[in-house]
C-alpha cells in the first residue's frame, strides 16, 4: 500500500505539515482513503464488485 499510496500519502503529508499537527494526524487517514477512491474508479469500469 505504501508504494501505491506513497505519491499522494507525501503530497497529503506536505500540506499537512503547514496546517499543523492536529490537522496532520486527522489527515492522515485521508490520504489512503482518497486514493483508494480514485483506484476504485478505474477498476470500476472493469470489475464492479472489486474487493476492498
Amino acid at each position: 500500500m505504501l508504494c501505491r499510496t506513497g505519491h499522494f500519502a507525501i503530497i497529503y503529508n506536505s500540506n499537512n505539515w503547514m496546517m499543523g499537527g492536529r490537522e496532520l494526524k486527522l489527515n492522515y487517514e485521508k490520504p489512503q482513503v482518497i486514493v483508494h477512491g480514485n483506484l476504485q474508479e478505474k477498476t470500476a469500469g472493469v470489475s464492479p464488485s472489486a474487493p476492498i
